[in-house]
């Protein structure tokens, strides 16, 4: 199995053995130079100075919040990196905490424990098929709309107030 295209990988995880588990992964997967950081600061520091093709780490961290460091890496805090895609690999997956790492910035999102086929989906999907980066006041990372809903008329926008109708279907796009 080879990623052709992603040569360069900062793998972030404090847990030993996960960090080896993805390093094994990503070396079957061809990735020719992978580098390892267990703590909030070494990562931080090896963001400022060096690029990378994608970054993979865990949810959670001593020394500092993952998402901080992701939120730091989007604003351009913590040098090259803004544009890099960042993949999470979690067992938190309650649904709040899939919302949270969205909306700080994470490109995907792998569940733990992390089999290759899905490890290699996600990488794919983050180097290969990246959603639009966006940048506002409030948000800087990979477009958080995963798909595009066709407006019902050309008036809705206009209306003050919906019908049953609009109604249901803005609660069919969150589902």
């Amino acid at each position: 199995m080879s990623t052709t295209a992603i040569e360069k990988v900062l793998i972030f995880d404090t847990d030993n053995f996960y960090r080896r588990v993805i390093y094994n992964l990503l070396l079957s997967f061809e990735v020719p130079a992978v580098v390892q950081a267990a703590e909030y600061s070494k990562a931080a520091n090896i963001l400022k100075i060096k690029s990378f093709d994608l970054i993979v780490m865990d949810w959670d961290m001593d020394g500092g919040s993952r998402l901080d460091l992701v939120k730091n890496l989007r604003n351009g805090k913590l040098g090259p990196n803004i544009w890099t895609p960042v993949l999470l690999c979690s067992a938190h997956n309650r649904k709040s905490r899939i919302y949270q790492a969205r909306d700080a910035g994470i490109s995907e999102i792998v569940a733990k424990p992390v089999s290759p086929q899905q490890m290699l989906d996600k990488m794919r999907a983050s180097c290969f098929r990246m959603r639009r980066f966006v940048r506002s006041e409030n948000f800087s990372g990979p477009d958080r709309r995963r798909r595009s809903v066709a407006y019902l008329d050309e008036d809705r926008r206009s209306k003050v107030s919906m019908d049953q109708d609009d109604i249901d279907a803005v609660m069919r796009e969150s589902e």
